[in-house]
This record gives structure tokens, C-alpha cells and sequence, in this order.
């Protein structure tokens, strides 16, 4: 069946398989525009450029006074458009001095722009698709008023026309010219203007005089070269002057072909290269599916059919006779398929009516595994590219895949460095080179359910070819250069199919071009205890508790009959006691395979060992103590033997955790007056970023209040020398992130039956960030919960499950401890009651106590956090928290600041501190001083000032000063209403900066008599915070 896709969609295909050409722009986010043509001729010609920052920033929209400076560059050239003036203000809101006031006056003084009705032109407003359609037209020398770009349907008029002189043309979707347009947009309608025909009027019939002469008729033709003018074809040869052979005669366009075979524009400027570029002008038809000599006729007409016919597959042109063959099928109602084409290879074809030639061009795409990693040294990757599956050489043996391997260099092909072994991508080829490189899709670990398969060539019956397949409920049609897991899905039957999963590649069009088997890596699970049935040989299921590798738990379904089938007979003694009623503590790991979502299949892990304590009354000692980037290693005390976990009597190993080690932290409770693994506690990925107390005997009985601590230590599963995932029981050490600020009284508390626990929300200052933290637990909220800095522990899905008060030695250390061993611990704190100095010089804060000068050196940047306090029923309470982005502006904040000697005297609060590698990385400071508000005044990046207050319309404005530093720069201001510790986001405005070194941003929504202050935030093109600004608080009534 034919897949005739819309020209948009071929659009988009024909521009994924665009080659490198050596006068390509460079811009850092080239990857992201889509119109590279448009974009890289409009810039070579300097009509539009890219930012100081290297990035041309396709998205960002278009303003009224940058589109006046476009249409300027393009009739006069950037040079003569840059010495534009204006000698009198040509619109009430565009003085002389305004960034785009010459251009603006030119194009108003040409008719080829206007302004609104109330005398404004409204220069830094985003501007509409029909609004710079109408500059365009006009640059081309359409009358507004002749041809009815005035009025109440001016836009119907100017859309028509704009359709018609193709101004549109390779855009994106539909145009919508309500919308406002994105500065590639911009550039693809002015690269059409260059490529459009300029017109002109005969008979013209003109009202008034002056600048107030408007012509009311007349006879648009288009505007032709005179004979022998040397111009005529630098564009399109037709002896009609295109815009670009008139105002840049430097540009010049010439056809060629790229290695496709498809038509191109090859643009010079000044005989210096821009780029070579597919004319998708020319395109008429694409396909993606099996193409009929038929389906070609009706699509591009009998006409083109008749036309010379050039046929190109993968680069290499069809001979005579096979040309010929193709040209015979392209008849109506014929049903012969043309040549090459099928399921995922795209066909498109080109045809050119003033040079009476069609040419089809069909391009495979091929799935391919990298070989090696990218090499940076020679700065090339090796592809073993796959094309199809030869069948077996005789009875009993498999079939092979066939592969061509290539090596591809960076300077050829955009895409390879970050490209790693065993990886798979497409790529398309020509002329036996490869062209493009990119992502594949995978449908990951699917079971097959059925498939076919077929000879791809039914005469030969040589090779093989996959027809259909369906895998994970969903039927896949499968491409025509489709490759398989030969060696093992031909000889696969149903029973086989039944115990494997495969990985799943689509193609950039959505067939199935190859299928793996997923069998390198072992799924694992941890049984800590099972249910046991008194009629165990008739059942083919039991429960048991799971704990998974990723930290997921829950109960799981255990297939009985399917379990251990490939266990060495003697350790199947482990699963005798499955017969017996009752529960059972296990704490083991297997491997598993599931067969349906409920039901899974186990296979006891070989590679598994304990670390823990020798049960000896002389002896309390767990072997490892701590898990931690210091203590990356674990000891193999315990293995696994025919009846269980048994002490190792042999040669003990270490066993050490490396980046992706998973650790799963777990808490014990009592059952049957033993202690038992009870819930997932945390779940961490990599030695580095792990820090675990491991419980001893001791420990363990006390959290579980029973005196047996059957379940204690470590359950490793390794592979190689490295653990793969570590149950631990225990708890999480000091790091930095598991520590938290909390203050104030829950929000939002609930209870879910279905979860059958409670929800509440508390504030918290976590690393110098305020945030909240969401709790989760089997009981309510204590209300004896008092403010402090708490340990906290989270479960996989990131809700707090408990929180303890941080303790001083385990948990953090004393200001004076830090100075002794500034790496001890990951936090400091300490309460002064008799009140100490503090100051920030430079990378330090120092701590002045009773003549002692005490220094925590600080990183570049370090925020901090106020939280002022005040007295509530004789406890100190948050009052209210400010964030700074340094802490000396917090130390400035607060009220005993001494300007002159830059210190703050006689600090009586809490410091608390968070390091990394013993420098500070953020900083709190809890004050206890009764005092006035302190000023949220703040500004970073190139923002001078903010400020808010109330105009004269009675509504609050905030205002900030960059000096132009961020024009065209997105920005965000938040409107905040503080209420005692209270603070409610009021409103949000967002907008893009204008080119001016002061902005204002009103909000139209507040009038409620109370305290406010605003921020500001600046964003980059990827929505990135670059500068922000946080004004000062204040009252207002309104």
C-alpha cells in the first residue's frame, strides 16, 4: 500500500539526510535550526546574523523594530543600512535616538511599513506572520493600497499574495500568520523574498500629492531584465529580475547534485562558498512505503512522467536499460513497483518543468552497531553496517547476517563523537560512502509472540527477509533493509520465544528494521522471605516478598514449577523447606525472568556473598563498618552453599563498588522475635555518592526490639570484582544532601486509603535551597516536632519516611572541630549564646569567638540561607527565611552589620554549613535578634538594580537595570506577597527584553493591601537562569 506523505513531512525527512558542506554557517546550535538553507545564506549576506555568544537562537521572536532593520539590509545592504538616521521622529513611541529609528523611518518613508492608529509603531512588540509578509511584498514592490493591504481583510489579501510568490515555500507546517515569527522563520520568508520575482505597475492612477500620495490603480506586471544585462540568472535564468539578482549581485545560485543524486542549490556569495543544499522546491512526491509506477503518475502528473528521467538508488544512477524499464512504468493504473523502493526506504522525486526533467531518487536506511568507540585520536568510528540475512549454508545449521563494516570520519559525518562500542544507530550511504549518522529508536526487553518470515528475493531464495512481528502486544511492519538476530530467531520455536525478550529498532519512519535478543545482562531480585504452603506439589505459585536491583519492592508471584530448573541439583537443598506452612526469612539473591507481569521464573545468583559478623558472643564487629567513597569495599564472610548462607572457611575476597553499583538501604523490624528486613530506606547509585552506617549486632536488635539479629550485615550479588547491587541494612551516613533545615508547621495533610499512609508537607532549607519536603508514614504528624537540622531518610520514589534530629559527632562537627579536620564531616554546626564576629573576606567566612579567629573557606558562589527567628511560647520559631546568593550579602542583611568595619558584631545564632571536600557549599544562618525585616535586595549576572513600587495607574511595577546586557533575552518576574513567615507568588509575567539598558514589568492582577517584593530572572535560549535580581520588600495600599 502506498505512503504518499504531505511535502511538510518530506520536508523534514529530506532535511534529516542534509550533508556536511564546507561553507556551512557554525553556529553552537546549528542542531536546532531548522531552515539551515535560508539561515545560512540570510547570514552569509549579513542580513541576519547570530549573537555575541555564538548561537543564532532559531526560536527566539522577532520584533516590530528588527524586522524594519531586515527589510533594510535586504533593499540597501547592511553597510548602507547601518548609516541609516532618522532627522525627525517618524512615530511618537520611535525618537530619533531608538536603536532601530533610520530603519524604521526608511521603511516608513517607502511605504513599506506603518504604524497603528493611535500614532505608535510599537517597536520592541513581537511581530506577525502577515505583519512581515506585508514588509516583504512591499520589498518587492507590491502597493499596499493597490493590491488591498489595507482595511478589515488586509491580512486575507497579503496572505494570498505571499502564498503566490512562494514567500512561504519549504515552511514548516501550515502558516499561520497570526503567530509571532521566530527568527528562522524570518530568515526562511526573506531567503524566499531573495529568490522571488520583483514586480511593478503600468497605468498607476495616484490621489494627493507628496508625502500623502497614494496610488488607487493600477496594472502589476512582473519586473524583466533588459537585453544583455549580465545579472539575469544569478538567481533563476527566466529573464525576469528575482529581488537577490537586484540588491545582491554578489549571491549567486547554481544547480548541482549531492551524492544522493538529488537536485541542489549550490550558493556563493563574493565566490566564496556557502553551502550546498537539496531544492526542495523541486520536490513533488516522497514516499516511504512500496512505490507503484501508478501512484508516481498521479501524484506529479502525465506531464512530468514525459519528462526526462534520471533514477538514482543510494548514489548510483540507473544504466539505459533499467532507466528505460522505470520509465515504462510511469502510466496510469500501472501496478509494477518501481525500482528499489519499499517499506522504510524513502523515494522522492524531483521535478523541474522549465528544464522538462523528473529524476527519482531512492535513499535505504540501514541499521548499524558501532564496533569500537570513537576514536579521538584519528577522530573516526567503525560501523558494521547490516543488510540482510543469508540463510543457511546446510541442514542444522543458522542462518548468518550479513555486514559490510566502514570506517566513518568526524569531518565526513556530524554525530560520532559521544558514539561508544556496541551501540546502534541508522545511516544512509551513497556511492559506497556513509552520508548521515543518527539515533536509532529502541522498543527495549519485549517478548515475541509471533513472526514470519520471507525470501527477499523469491526467484534467488538466497537471503532471508522478516515480514511481519508482533513483541509486547503491538504488530510491527518490518522495513526493507530490515536486519535480525539471525542466529537465534530462525531457529527459534514457540517454547524458546516464550523464555527470551528482544530489543526492538525502528527507523526514523517507524518500521522494524532489526530485532537483538536481550541476553547480556542479568536481572536480579532479592527474596527476603516467601510463603509456604502445606501442599507444595500441587501448586504452581507462591508469594515472596521482592526486593529489585533498582530498589523497587512488593510481593511477587513465584512460579514453582518453572523455578530452578537450571539449579545445580545439589544446591536445589535451599528450596526443600518451600514445602512447609508458614513464613520463611530467605534474604537471598536470584536471577529472574518474568513471564507475564505477576508471575516470574528464579534462578539462584551463584555469584552472591554476605558480609557480616561472626555470631560469637566475644565479638559485636560487623566487618564493614562504613560504605563511602573512603570504604568502596565489602568482604565476602558468607557464601552461598547447598543449605544456605554459610561462613567462608576459604580464601576471603573483596568485593569493591564502583559507578553503578546500586546500594539499597533497608530498615529491620520483629517478626516472630527475629529481626527481619522490613522496608526499602534509600536507594543510591555509585560508590561516590554513597555514605551507609552499617548496623552490627547490636544495632540490629535494638531497631527490631527482639534478641535475635538473624538478618544483619550485607546481601551482595557481584559480577566480576564489582558488586552489581548491595542490600544494606543499616543507615544513610552524613552526606550533605540527607540533611535538612525543617521549620513551620505541615501543610497538606492527608491520608490515602489506597496507600494506607499519611501525607504531609513541611518547608525546608536543603543545601542553601529553600524547598519543601514531602513526608510519608504509617502514622500522623507529631506535633512535638521542633525546629532543627535533621537527618532524613527517603524511599525510592523521593517522599521523607523518617527524620531525626542531627547529632553532633556522628552526624556534623563544632566550627573548632572543622578547623582541625575540615574533611571529618560533610556538615558544621554551631549555636553561639555569648555572640561572636562574623565576616566574608573574599573565599572565607571567619568566625571571631572570645580573640579566636576561626576560617570555613567557601566556593565560588556559595549561597546562603537567613532564617530569622522570633519567640513563640518561649521557643524560637522561623519568623520568616531569605535566600542570598552569596553569603556575604546575607552577613550585609543582617541588622548587626557593621559598615564600617564590614562585620557583623555579636552574632548569638546558629550557623549551620554544608561541605563538600571540606569547602563550604552553602551556608545558614539562624538569627535570633529581634529585628526589622531584613532587605531582600539582590541582583546577579549583569543586573545593576531592581527595584518595586507603584505607577501612576495604581499598579505594582517592577523595574531593573541590565544596560542592554540581556536584549532578546526571555525574562520571568514573580510578584510575592510576604505575610509574617509566609510568602504567596502572586503573579507571573514573562516577556522578552527589549534593547535598552532599563525594563519595567507591571502586574495587573494584584490589589491586596500587604508587603511585596519581586524577582526577576533572565533566561537563556534552553530556559537556563543567566541573571536574576530580587528587589527589596515593601507596602503597598491600594
Amino acid at each position: 500500500m502506498k505512503k504518499f506523505l504531505s511535502l511538510v513531512l518530506a520536508l523534514v525527512m529530506t532535511m534529516s539526510l542534509v550533508t556536511v558542506s564546507a561553507g556551512a554557517k557554525d553556529f553552537t546550535d546549528s542542531s536546532k535550526i531548522t531552515y539551515s538553507e535560508a539561515v545560512d545564506v540570510m547570514s552569509a549576506v549579513k542580513v541576519i546574523d547570530g549573537y555575541a555568544e555564538g548561537d543564532f537562537r532559531p526560536t527566539a521572536t522577532l520584533t516590530r523594530g528588527a524586522a524594519a532593520k531586515i527589510i533594510c539590509n535586504l533593499i540597501l545592504g547592511p553597510t548602507t543600512a547601518s548609516a541609516l538616521v532618522a532627522d525627525a521622529a517618524p512615530y511618537k513611541d520611535v525618537p530619533t535616538n531608538h536603536t532601530f529609528a533610520g530603519y524604521i523611518a526608511y521603511c516608513q518613508k517607502e511605504g513599506i511599513i506603518s504604524g497603528y492608529a493611535d500614532g505608535t509603531f510599537k517597536p520592541a512588540a513581537t511581530l506577525t506572520g502577515y505583519a512581515f509578509m506585508k514588509m516583504l511584498l512591499g520589498a518587492l514592490g507590491y502597493d499596499s493600497a493597490i493590491e488591498g493591504y489595507t482595511g478589515a481583510n488586509w491580512s486575507i489579501a497579503v496572505a494570498k499574495q505571499a502564498i503566490n510568490a512562494g514567500l512561504n515555500k519549504s515552511l514548516k507546517g501550515s502558516f499561520n500568520g497570526v503567530k509571532a515569527v521566530t527568527r528562522e522563520e524570518a530568515c526562511l520568508y526573506a531567503f524566499n523574498t531573495l529568490k522571488a520575482t520583483m514586480v511593478e505597475y503600468d497605468n498607476r492612477i495616484v490621489v494627493g500629492e507628496g508625502s500623502s500620495a497614494v496610488a488607487i490603480s493600477g496594472v502589476r506586471k512582473d519586473l524583466t531584465w533588459n537585453k544583455g544585462t549580465l545579472n539575469d540568472g544569478k538567481i533563476k535564468k527566466d529573464g525576469y529580475v528575482q529581488f537577490g539578482e537586484q540588491y545582491f549581485e554578489k549571491l549567486v545560485r547554481t544547480d548541482d547534485t549531492d551524492d544522493f543524486g538529488r537536485p541542489t542549490n549550490n550558493w556563493t556569495y563574493d565566490k566564496k562558498d556557502i553551502g550546498n543544499y537539496v531544492n526542495t522546491d523541486l520536490l513533488t512526491a516522497s514516499y516511504t512505503a512500496k512505490v507503484k509506477g501508478g501512484d508516481v503518475y498521479s501524484d506529479i502528473g502525465s506531464n512530468a512522467c514525459d519528462f526526462a528521467l534520471t533514477y538514482w538508488v543510494d548514489g548510483v544512477k540507473l544504466d539505459k536499460k533499467p532507466l528505460s524499464t522505470e520509465a515504462d512504468k510511469l502510466v496510469k493504473k500501472n501496478d509494477d513497483t518501481m525500482n528499489s523502493t519499499g517499506k522504510g526506504v524513502l523515494t522522492e522525486i524531483y521535478v523541474d518543468t522549465d528544464a522538462e526533467e523528473t529524476t527519482v531518487v531512492v535513499i535505504n536506511t540501514y541499521l548499524a552497531e558501532v564496533s569500537a568507540d570513537y576514536n579521538t585520536k584519528t577522530e573516526d568510528v567503525r560501523l558494521d553496517v547490516y543488510t540482510g540475512v543469508k540463510k543457511a549454508a546446510a541442514a542444522g545449521q543458522t542462518p548468518t547476517t550479513i555486514s559490510t563494516t566502514y570506517t566513518v570520519e568526524s569531518e565526513d559525518v556530524d554525530g560520532l563523537e559521544k558514539l561508544k562500542e556496541d551501540d546502534m544507530v541508522l545511516v544512509t550511504i551513497a556511492k559506497g560512502d556513509v552520508m548521515t549518522v543518527t539515533p536509532v529508536e529502541t522498543v527495549k526487553d519485549v517478548a515475541i509472540t509471533s513472526y514470519s518470515t520471507d525470501y527477499a528475493d523469491a526467484d534467488k531464495k538466497d537471503e532471508y527477509k522478516l515480514t511481519k512481528l508482533t513483541a509486547g502486544g503491538n504488530k510491527y511492519e518490518t522495513a526493507k533493509k530490515a536486519f535480525e538476530d539471525a542466529e537465534v530467531l530462525y531457529d527459534y520455536n514457540v517454547e524458546q520465544l516464550d523464555d527470551a525478550t528482544f530489543d526492538l529498532y525502528l527507523d526514523q519512519y517507524g518500521y522494524l528494521i532489526g530485532i537483538e535478543e536481550v541476553n547480556g545482562d542479568d536481572q536480579y531480585v532479592f527474596i527476603t522471605a516467601y510463603e509456604k504452603y502445606s501442599s507444595f506439589l500441587t501448586r504452581k505459585l507462591t508469594d515472596a516478598n521482592a526486593i529489585f536491583a533498582d530498589g523497587t519492592q512488593k510481593t511477587i508471584k513465584v512460579d514453582l514449577k518453572k523455578s530452578f530448573e537450571n539449579t545445580d541439583k545439589n544446591d536445589k537443598k535451599i528450596y526443600n523447606g518451600w514445602d512447609a506452612e508458614g513464613d520463611e526469612t530467605l534474604n537471598m539473591w536470584f536471577k529472574y525472568t518474568v513471564k507475564d507481569e505477576d508471575t516470574y521464573r528464579l534462578e539462584l545468583a551463584t555469584k552472591q556473598f554476605r558480609d557480616t559478623e561472626k555470631h560469637d558472643a566475644s565479638q559485636d564487629l560487623v566487618k564493614t563498618k562504613t560504605i563511602d567513597s573512603k570504604h568502596p569495599a565489602q568482604k565476602a564472610t558468607h557464601v552461598v552453599n547447598a543449605t544456605g548462607w554459610v561462613e567462608n572457611t576459604g580464601d576471603i575476597k573483596f568485593f569493591y563498588g564502583n559507578a553503578d553499583t546500586t546500594y539499597i538501604t533497608v530498615s529491620v523490624d520483629e517478626l516472630k522475635d527475629a529481626a527481619v528486613i522490613d522496608d526499602v530506606e534509600s536507594v543510591t547509585t555509585g560508590i561516590k555518592n554513597v555514605s551507609i552506617d552499617v548496623y552490627n549486632d547490636s544495632m540490629v536488635k535494638d531497631k527490631a526490639n527482639t534478641n535475635k539479629a538473624d538478618s544483619q550485615g550485607i546481601y551482595t550479588v557481584y559480577d566480576g570484582g564489582y558488586a552489581v547491587a548491595s542490600i544494606v541494612i543499616g543507615d544513610d551516613g552524613a552526606t550533605s544532601d540527607k540533611f535538612a533545615y525543617l521549620y513551620d508547621e505541615p501543610e497538606n495533610e492527608r491520608y490515602s486509603k489506597t496507600d494506607k499512609a499519611y501525607y504531609w508537607t513541611m518547608n525546608a532549607v536543603i543545601d542553601g535551597v529553600k524547598t519543601t519536603i514531602t513526608f510519608k508514614s504509617d502514622l500522623p504528624y507529631d506535633d512535638n516536632f521542633a525546629e532543627n537540622l535533621y537527618k532524613v531518610s527517603y524511599d525510592k520514589d523521593g517522599y521523607a519516611t523518617d527524620a531525626t534530629v542531627a547529632q553532633h559527632k556522628t552526624d556534623y562537627v563544632w566550627v573548632k572541630e572543622y578547623v582541625e579536620d575540615p574533611t571529618k564531616k560533610d556538615i558544621v554546626k554551631s549555636t553561639f549564646s555569648t555572640g561572636v564576629d562574623l565576616t566574608a573576606d573574599g573565599d572565607t567566612l571567619w568566625i571571631t569567638d572570645q580573640g579566636k579567629n576561626r576560617g570555613i573557606v567557601l566556593a565560588d558562589n556559595c549561597p546562603a540561607v537567613i532564617v530569622e527567628q522570633k519567640l513563640d511560647k518561649g521557643n524560637w520559631v522561623a519568623d520568616k527565611t531569605v535566600d542570598y546568593a552569596s553569603v556575604a550579602k546575607a552577613i550585609k542583611a543582617l541588622d548587626n552589620y557593621d559598615t564600617k568595619n564590614d562585620k557583623v558584631k555579636n552574632f548569638d545564632g546558629t550557623i549551620i554549613v554544608t561541605l563538600k571536600d571540606g569547602i563550604a557549599t552553602s551556608v545558614i544562618l539562624t538569627d535570633t535578634v529581634e529585628k526589622v525585616d531584613h532587605k531582600k535586595d539582590d541582583t546577579t549576572g549583569k543586573i545593576t538594580e531592581a527595584a518595586i513600587s507603584k505607577d501612576a495607574s495604581g499598579q505594582l511595577v517592577a523595574t531593573w537595570t541590565d544596560n542592554k546586557a540581556y536584549a532578546n533575552h526571555k525574562y520571568v518576574v514573580d510578584f510575592y506577597l510576604v505575610d509574617g513567615a509566609k510568602e504567596y507568588l502572586k503573579d507571573t509575567v514573562t516577556d522578552i527584553s527589549a534593547d535598552k539598558a532599563t525594563h519595567s514589568e507591571v502586574s495587573s492582577k494584584i490589589a491586596q493591601n500587604g508587603d511585596y517584593y519581586a524577582v526577576i530572572r533572565i533566561l537563556d535560549k534552553d530556559s537556563k537562569v543567566v541573571a536574576s535580581a530580587t528587589t527589596a520588600v515593601k507596602g503597598f495600599a491600594f
